[in-house]
Parts: structure tokens; sequence; C-alpha cells
């Protein structure tokens, strides 16, 4: 657990990181995990949220669908027992950033609906 909570404060947002993909999408897992665990503050989850959106713009991400159906759902409060997180909440620190999560949303092609996420986005 400790290595998630490192890995937040030290992974650069998803913007960019000398980690290869794999090893990024492993360590939000971890991270996720730990978040629905021990319950952190807001900040730790809207910066999460954050990171978690600007992976789903990346070329690279391996695990897109897991992210959509279940990691962003339960961390959003819209599934399990997480608090409720509003939108304006998770990009307050980061409004730039609204635009690019609607796309990313938009241009997914895989299995999971991303259709409870675009509805959240909207609200």
């Amino acid at each position: 657990m400790a290595i998630a909570a490192r890995g937040l404060r030290s992974v650069q947002l998803g913007k960019s990181s000398s980690l290869p993909a794999h090893s990024q999408w492993m360590l939000w897992t971890e991270i996720s995990r730990w978040l629905v665990s021990f319950h952190p503050s807001d900040w730790h989850v809207n910066r999460f949220v954050i990171t978690l959106f600007r992976l789903l713009n990346r070329k690279d991400g391996e695990d897109r669908q897991s992210v959509i159906q279940s990691v962003l759902p339960h961390v959003l409060g819209m599934q399990g027992t997480m608090r409720k997180l509003t939108r304006k909440e998770a990009f307050a620190d980061y409004p730039q950033d609204l635009a690019a999560a609607e796309r990313a949303l938009n241009d997914y092609r895989g299995k999971a609906s991303p259709t409870p996420l675009l509805r959240w986005l909207r609200s």
C-alpha cells in the first residue's frame, strides 16, 4: 500500500513517464486498490481521476476497458463504497483536462460502454 501512495505522489499524472506502459497500468491498478481500501483525501482521489483520464488518451494504454468499466466508476463513487465525486470536484485543479477526458471516452472503441462516464462528465 505504501508503494501505491508513493506512486501517486511521484508519477507525473500520466503526462509522461519513464515507466513502460505496462508498468504504469500495474501501478495505477495498485493505486486504485489503495484508494478503494483506505479512503484517502479528496486531493488524492481527484489527482488519480485526472491521471486515469489522461492515461485513457494514451495510444499505448493496455487496460482501457478495465478503467472505463470498473476503476473510474468505483473511484468516482458511481459504484462501490467511495464517496460520489462530481465533475466539478474532480476537475477543479485541472479544468483544461475536461475536453480531453470527454474526447478519450468518445474515441474509445473497446467492449466497455463509456456512456455512464460520459453522462457523469456532462452532468
